[in-house]
């Protein structure tokens, strides 16, 4: 097995971030669009983007969670750059274990993203959100 390291990392997390915000953009605009008929009516996106933030988080959700527990194992960003999300077995990870993963990502990003440097130094290239679901990120 081949670890990715944290560069491979960090590149596949811009891409994502691009990929998110674009589909987000999507999103919100079709919801105000049906909410606020055909964008005429300012109350009706007024009325969903006061739900921005839930949305914004549900989709970062599923977006995390729902491709890197598919058969690709890997975000866009990550199949771009070639590596993928394993257990610690190399096995495809389920739903649940990569929901984990993806809000233990809220936890490295506490404190101060030291838990997402620590790829840069553990024997295994694993972030604190990687040990705490149990996962490893692998290069193709």
């Amino acid at each position: 097995m081949q670890y990715a390291g944290l560069i491979k990392r960090a590149v596949a997390l811009i891409i994502d971030l691009f990929v998110i915000t674009f589909m987000t953009f999507l999103v919100m605009g079709f919801l105000g669009f049906v909410v606020g008929g055909a964008m005429t009516n300012l109350e009706g996106l007024t009325k969903v983007t006061s739900f921005g933030p839930l949305i914004d988080v549900i989709l970062i959700w599923l977006y995390y969670a729902g491709l890197e527990s598919s058969e690709h194992q890997a975000t866009v960003g990550k199949m771009v750059i070639g590596i993928y999300t394993t257990d610690l077995d190399g096995h495809r990870i389920s739903f649940a274990k990569a929901t984990i993963r993806h809000f233990s990502k809220y936890v490295s990003a506490l404190i101060l993203f030291v838990g997402y440097f620590m790829a840069g130094i553990t024997p295994k290239k694993q972030a604190l959100h990687d040990m705490m679901a149990g996962t490893l990120v692998l290069s193709r």
